[in-house]
């Protein structure tokens, strides 16, 4: 690649008119400024403009909704449309709070359908037991515990846990490594049979109040469940979609209008003015430095350019580093 040569272009111009031609003729085309005050400090009178950016703001909320909504920054004509920066802040509050809507309805609907399809893991291998499960979670004198120890614990101890008068274990299925089961036993027996399980090494399943009827009943229920609470949150999925492609538009209208004038105010942290004129300075490639002042003192009748070459500044000011 080769290095292209830079020019100083120094504008200079009635202050009212700095945003202007800011705006028109500087934005968007290579131009890379310089502090004015650096080169003109010496000149009486001259300071620098209020460096407070009112649209900085605005463009970071501009940015963190098009992130939430899932919109990717790019530009977007804006130009002929009304932007009322009063309603910036309004336009990004409702439309965030559209999105954080749906999206906390989607995850509850999806968070529900997970936990329905939990209680039917655990359910799995209580198939085949009829009793409702209701009546046995709420037995007055006798207690119900579900869940799994190892398989080799089972077989060395299962004489002894049948010999036990106060507890039934009741296995639902032999696995070659778990065997899953219930166990009853008395109420005044509980503390010491959940010890005497606790030491075979027995994990607890604790099943959610919400499995009614038998576990074959609750597994159909709670699937059913689910699976509406999987649709509706595909529904609400297709409606953050089309909120979208509806926004689409103009999000990034907003965007881009306000990335511009953001961008537009930012010159004014390199520029200068006195009571009445602003003064901007800045690199451009000598190659287009001609027009891009003919471009300005054409389109704005009292406003003026001075052109110097690399070499007239770095004489004048060897500190001074023309951009690559």
């Amino acid at each position: 690649m080769s290095v292209v040569q830079m020019s100083m272009l120094t504008v200079a111009g009635p202050l009212e008119q700095f945003d202007a031609v800011v705006r028109t003729c500087v934005i968007g085309r290579a131009f890379h400024p310089e502090n004015a005050l650096h080169f003109m400090g010496q000149i009486r009178g001259l300071r620098p403009f209020d460096a407070a950016n009112p649209y900085t703001n605005l463009l970071r909320r501009a940015e963190q909704v098009a992130d939430e909504v899932g919109i990717p920054l790019e530009f977007s004509p804006f130009e002929g449309k009304p932007m009322d920066i009063d309603a910036f802040s309004c336009y990004f509050d409702e439309l965030e709070k559209k999105v954080n809507d749906l999206a906390a309805r989607r995850d509850k609907l999806l968070q529900s359908a997970r936990d329905e399809r939990e209680v039917v893991s655990q359910l799995q291998n209580l198939k085949g037991v009829a009793a409702d499960l209701g009546e046995l979670w709420s037995m007055d004198f006798v207690r119900f515990r579900y869940g799994y120890l190892p398989r080799e614990t089972y077989d060395s101890f299962q004489e002894s846990l049948n010999d036990q008068e106060d507890l039934l274990f009741f296995p639902t299925n032999l696995g070659p490594k778990l065997v899953y089961g219930v166990y009853f036993t008395t109420k005044a027996a509980r503390k010491r049979v959940d010890s005497l399980f606790a030491s075979l090494h027995f994990t607890r399943i604790n099943i959610s109040e919400e499995a009614d009827g038998s576990a074959d009943e609750a597994m159909a229920a709670l699937a059913a469940r689910a699976d509406r609470a999987e649709s509706d949150a595909q529904a609400v999925v297709e409606e953050l979609a089309a909120l979208r492609t509806r926004e689409h538009d103009g999000l990034l209208s907003a965007y881009s209008f306000l990335r511009y004038q953001n961008d537009s105010h930012e010159l004014r942290r390199y520029a200068a003015h006195s009571r009445e004129t602003f003064y901007l300075m800045g690199w451009v490639p000598k190659s287009e430095a001609e027009a891009f002042a003919a471009n300005l003192t054409g389109t704005f009748s009292q406003v003026s350019c001075v052109v110097d070459d690399a070499k007239d500044i770095a004489e004048s000011s060897p500190s001074v580093v023309p951009p690559t």
